[in-house]
Parts: C-alpha cells; sequence; structure tokens
C-alpha cells in the first residue's frame, strides 16, 4: 500500500495529465453523437413546403365553390325582390280609408305623448340641510407653576456661658453657628481675644473660656423644578355634519 502511495505521488503530474485527456475524449465523442442523431435543417423546410402546398391545394376548391354559390344566391335574390315589387305595387292601388289612418295616427301621437310624459318622470333635486354634529370631552388645560426644591440640614454651633451674680455660670451667652462662612477658627478667635482681655475669659459678663455645643435644623433650597397645575375642561367641538333629512354626511 505504501509503495502504491509513493507511485501515486511521484506520478501525480502524470495521472492528472491522462485524466485530463480522457474527459476531453469523452466530450468530443459526446459531441460528436449528438450531431449525428439530430435532424438536419434541411429536411424541415422541404417539410413545411409540402404541408403548405397540401393547404393551398385544399383551399382553392373551396373558393371556387363559394364563388359559384354566391352566383346562385344573387339570381334567388333578384326574383324575390322582383315579387316584392309587384305585391306592393298592388296593395298601392287599393283605395285606403282615410278616416282609419287619422285614427291611427292619432293614437300614435298619443302613444308617443304619454311615452314622453313616462320618460319624465323623475322627482323634485334634493337640497341637503346641513347640520353640525358635537361631541363633548374633557381637555387638559396646563398651568405650569415653578416649585422650590429643599432638604433639611443639621446646622452646628457653639453657646458661651454668662456669668450670675452668686458666681454661677449659666449656658445662655451668645451663640455662633458654623453657617454662612463662619467656621471653627473664627470661634477660635473670639475665645482667643476674650482671653488677652481677661485670664478667666469674662468679657462684660460673658465667659469665652468655654461653650456648649448646639444643633438647629433648617429647610435650605437647593433647587428647583416645574409642575403642571393644571384641570380638565369639558369642551365641545364639531366632528362631522349630517343632512336633517335624508341624514347623509360629509
Amino acid at each position: 500500500m505504501e509503495k502504491f502511495k509513493d507511485f501515486i505521488s511521484q506520478n501525480k503530474k502524470i495521472l492528472i495529465s491522462i485524466v485530463i485527456v480522457i474527459v476531453i475524449i469523452l466530450l468530443i465523442a459526446s459531441i460528436s453523437i449528438y450531431f449525428a442523431t439530430r435532424p438536419t435543417d434541411e429536411q424541415e423546410p422541404a417539410e413545411q413546403q409540402n404541408q403548405v402546398q397540401e393547404v393551398e391545394d385544399e383551399e382553392i376548391p373551396k373558393a371556387e365553390a363559394e364563388i359559384e354559390n354566391s352566383d346562385i344566391i344573387t339570381s334567388e335574390t333578384e326574383d324575390t325582390i322582383a315579387k316584392d315589387n309587384q305585391e306592393q305595387a298592388n296593395e298601392n292601388s287599393k283605395p285606403t280609408d282615410s278616416t282609419s289612418g287619422n285614427n291611427n295616427n292619432n293614437s300614435s301621437n298619443a302613444n308617443a305623448g304619454g311615452n314622453s310624459s313616462n320618460g319624465n318622470t323623475s322627482g323634485p333635486s334634493h337640497t341637503h340641510t346641513w347640520v353640525d354634529h358635537t361631541v363633548t370631552k374633557q381637555v387638559w388645560i396646563s398651568n405650569m407653576v415653578t416649585i422650590d426644591d429643599y432638604e433639611t440640614k443639621t446646622i452646628y454651633g457653639a453657646q458661651f456661658y454668662t456669668v450670675q451674680a452668686d458666681g454661677s455660670l449659666l449656658s445662655n451667652g451668645p451663640t455662633y453657628w458654623f453657617e454662612n462662612g463662619f467656621t471653627n477658627d473664627n470661634l477660635k478667635n473670639i475665645m482667643r481675644n476674650a482671653l488677652v482681655q481677661n485670664p478667666q475669659g469674662i468679657v462684660n459678663g460673658i465667659c469665652y473660656a468655654q461653650y456648649v455645643n448646639r444643633t438647629k435644623t433648617e429647610k435650605i433650597k437647593v433647587g428647583s423644578h416645574q409642575e403642571d397645575h393644571g384641570h380638565y375642561e369639558n369642551q365641545s367641538y364639531v366632528d362631522y355634519q349630517y343632512c336633517s333629512e335624508c341624514g347623509e354626511k360629509k
């Protein structure tokens, strides 16, 4: 098996060339057989020519027969016309009744008049009377309002003591809140200045040497938003019109 594979790998190009030649030979043989079995174009026109000749041979006797029949019909028609003319001449020679003729004419005229009157029996044209059809529905009337936004914030502070008459301290002195830019450094400067004036930190009855922590809450505006404080109203409008007589809409 390995020898066979080696043989194929070594002679691969030769084997491919042999296969291509065999395929070309088969194609040529198939084309030759196709053209050999196909009928030639020279035979077809000859067959068609024979068919046309047969059709022409069949139509010629029919045309001659039609010509002969037309001659016969013409002669018979002429005899019939001559006979009708003779009968019409005999009828004209008879006396006519003028009264009956007048009656026939009058009845014909009466019938004609009756027909004409019956033909014009259409009724009067209709004129529409248009009426509005209204519908009532609720419509929202907008009213935009600006609403401020707040949040609750805790603010810290320091409240100093006051010196009472008996020398005791009460935490009801001034309070400094850490807001609007006031910081802890500002509070320390107040206390330092008081100690410079008095070693005990008491200035004008207020002891700045110590303080009490205080807190408070406030609502602080942080922004705003829009709200629609509108309402509903009943409004009527015309959705279509109709004829009060026939009911047609538009």
